[in-house]
Order: C-alpha cells, then sequence, then structure tokens
C-alpha cells in the first residue's frame, strides 16, 4: 500500500503478501489470510488497524512474519498461525514488538510428526484476559520460542495443548489474566 494510499478491507481476503508504505494506510474491515512463501509476510511502516479482525498466517515454508512495530493503534487484534506443512517449518517473528489485543494461536496441521517452530525476535504482549494457545491439529506439533535472546512473553492466559511446547529459555513470561 503505497504513500497517500488507502485502503478498507471490506471482505475476507487471502493474498501472498502485503506491505504497508510510509503514508500508507490499511484499515481492516473483514478477516487477512497471508500464505506467501518466500520473504516477510506482513510489513508495515505506514497505519493499519486490526478493528476486531484477525490476521492468519498459514504459509507452507519457512518465513519471516513480520517487520514493522505493531503495538498501540497498530496492534493486531487476533493472530492465528495455522498453516498446513509438508516439512519441519520455522515462522520467525521481526525485531519490532508485537501486541496482540485479543488472542495468539499456533496451531499447525500435517500428515506426519513435523514441527512447526515460531520464533520471538522482539517482545510479543497479548492483552489481559486474553489467550496464548500452542497446539496441533492432527500429527504436527508447535513450539514457541523465546529464543537465546530471551524476548519477553506477556499474557493474560496460556494453554500449552497436546504437541504444544514454550521453549522459554531464559526469558521472563508474565501472565496478567484473572482466575473466573
Amino acid at each position: 500500500i503505497l504513500n497517500t494510499h488507502v485502503v478498507t478491507l471490506n471482505v475476507d481476503s487471502e493474498i501472498q503478501t502485503i506491505t504497508i508504505d510510509s503514508g500508507g494506510t490499511l484499515t481492516m474491515g473483514g478477516h487477512l489470510t497471508l500464505s506467501g512463501t518466500s520473504g516477510t509476510l506482513f510489513t508495515r511502516v505506514g497505519t493499519f488497524t486490526a478493528g476486531t479482525y484477525i490476521v492468519r498466517m498459514k504459509s507452507d515454508a519457512s518465513v519471516t512474519l513480520t517487520s514493522g512495530t505493531f503495538t498501540g493503534s497498530n496492534a493486531f487484534f487476533n493472530l492465528i498461525l495455522n498453516p498446513t506443512i509438508t516439512a519441519a517449518r520455522t515462522y520467525t517473528f521481526g525485531s519490532g514488538a508485537i501486541t496482540i489485543d485479543g488472542d495468539f494461536n499456533i496451531n499447525p496441521s500435517a500428515a506426519s510428526a513435523l514441527a512447526l517452530t515460531v520464533d520471538m525476535a522482539a517482545s510479543i504482549t497479548v492483552a489481559a484476559g486474553k489467550t496464548t494457545t500452542v497446539t496441533r491439529t492432527s500429527s504436527a506439533t508447535a513450539n514457541l520460542s523465546t529464543t537465546a535472546s530471551n524476548h519477553a512473553l506477556t499474557t493474560g492466559h496460556i494453554d500449552i495443548d497436546a504437541g504444544g511446547t514454550l521453549t522459554a529459555n531464559g526469558s521472563t513470561i508474565t501472565l496478567t489474566g484473572t482466575l473466573g
């Protein structure tokens, strides 16, 4: 989305990758699925407004998920990583901090015991009262890793379900949810 261009996504859409240049604007009015198999799936320099919509990333490749900072008014609402993988894959977040105002779900699917590893390259904050879920469908496995750089994860709740792993290394993991 080029400088001075304003795009409002009014329907659910699937594209390979998206770049919001400086001065460009994307306002979500539908869910967005990114399925590119190379490069960076979502690059943000301009303005991104998620509203209450889902960004889903489902690349069957090892890719970089983000470039830029997704915090404050540019935060994700719900972020879902749910590819069907045909080989072991690594998703890597970019070096900009990530805020998710809704839920964060990692849930790969595979016909055999293949792993999706999701590497953090900056802090991730999921809203208080919202949930980070690391799970699988069928035979796949999922691992959320703070990496050796020990990036912080803050979330309301965390569910590590069957086939899911959180590799916290020396990171600070902060739970902000309440019981009830």
